[in-house]
């Protein structure tokens, strides 16, 4: 079923924190479990037996990154026969020297000229040039689209996280009409059906009865402030909501809150970071979810996706990024990037809806399974 062996490089992976992480863990043990040898290489020394035992094998060499360690690399792959497919988890500053690593793109266009097949799928493809940064970060921008353009040089196939990193790519490739697959972000966070769970955790933050309207994320720059901005006008807006931030920077982002709008403190809560089977059972005790984005949601968005797999009525923002498939697919309502007052009117309108609640839900979930689920991601890699 699985075909040739899949080789997985990947700059984080599980136990070390972040959503790429998560992702090639999820997308790992889906390709395995559909018969696929799938070997997971990355530059931790640190196993993870509950992964290895879902059917992939992880490789952890120390310093892989660095010229010696894919010599090593190189050496290792010997062990199966040509041609074999490298399947890179691209993001620039997972590979170390700073977000500017040439030998490990040149190491990739060399497997390729000896005849490796190579498929680059691109999470984030460079950093973006800013009038306002330091010229080292313009050095950087300049850097990492070079090292764009040896990978695609490189590469025999490509996929994107959001289509909006074709338009972005395309002008580095030298096979102009090359097809670029859209490949969307799966959630990292598994459901955990924890029916009383749920409802203790609805009656600790709510013990009034009130509705929790919860956000999930980080919370970090223009998100925070965006986010800040909705909830300060939501829980102005009615007395019978609470707001729960959910992800590593949730705490700092309820603090904040409090500071800026005292009157509001009373009715704001925050979870911290979580074991993955704890978020699910807070997602779960949300009755909306407010999300926030300052370049719009996307599908590489996975806070947002969670919600979805949750089968959680989500209102978020559009933007520069959004794809057409939030608007064609009716998996969230959406209001206008800046329209502080129409995302919280979206907001009020279902809690003051229990049928529309149910339906949003019901319809975000079954748009997650039709679509960005990770059985839907294998398949396509499998076909291909």
């Amino acid at each position: 079923m699985g075909g040739k062996t899949w080789h997985i490089l990947t700059g984080e992976y599980p136990p070390q924190p972040g959503g790429v992480s998560d992702y090639t863990a999820r997308l790992a043990e889906g390709l395995a479990a559909k018969g696929a040898d799938v070997r997971v290489w990355t530059g931790q020394t640190a196993a993870g037996p509950a992964l290895e035992a879902a059917g992939v094998n992880l490789k952890g060499i120390a310093g892989l990154w660095s010229q010696q360690g894919l010599r090593q690399l190189a050496e290792e792959l010997r062990s199966w026969p040509a041609p074999r497919r490298l399947l890179v988890q691209y993001t620039p500053n997972a590979w170390g020297r700073k977000g500017l690593n040439f030998t490990f793109c040149k190491w990739l266009l060399e497997r390729s000229k000896a005849g490796d097949e190579i498929h680059l799928m691109v999470h984030e493809p460079f950093y973006p040039y800013q009038l306002w940064d330091k010229p080292t970060r313009w050095l950087l921008a300049a850097g990492q689209r070079r090292m764009m353009r040896l990978l695609l040089a490189a590469s025999s196939k490509v996929y994107v996280a959001i289509p909006a990193w074709a338009d972005l790519l395309r002008p580095f490739d030298g096979e102009k009409s090359r097809e670029m697959i859209w490949l969307p972000i799966c959630s990292t966070i598994p459901v955990y059906e924890q029916p009383a769970q749920v409802e203790t955790l609805h009656q600790w933050f709510a013990p009034c009865g009130e509705f929790i309207v919860g956000s999930f994320g980080g919370f970090g720059g223009g998100v925070g402030a965006l986010t800040e901005e909705l909830f300060a006008s939501l829980l102005a807006a009615r007395n019978d909501i609470i707001g729960l931030f959910l992800g590593a920077g949730s705490e700092q982002m309820a603090e904040r809150l409090r500071r800026s709008f005292p009157p509001l403190a009373s009715r704001l809560r925050s979870s911290g970071a979580l074991p993955a089977i704890d978020v699910s059972c807070h997602l779960l005790a949300c009755d909306v979810l407010l999300q926030a984005y300052p370049d719009g949601v996307s599908t590489r968005r996975t806070s947002t996706i969670a919600g979805m797999a949750h089968g959680r009525p989500i209102v978020t923002v559009e933007g520069a990024l959004t794809e057409p498939f939030w608007r064609e697919s009716g998996g969230a309502r959406l209001a206008g990037l800046g329209d502080v007052e129409g995302g919280v009117r979206e907001v009020l309108s279902l809690l003051d809806d229990e049928a529309a609640r149910l339906a949003l839900g019901a319809k975000a979930r079954a748009v997650y399974d039709a679509h960005l689920a990770v059985e839907n991601t294998v398949q396509r890699l499998l076909a291909g």
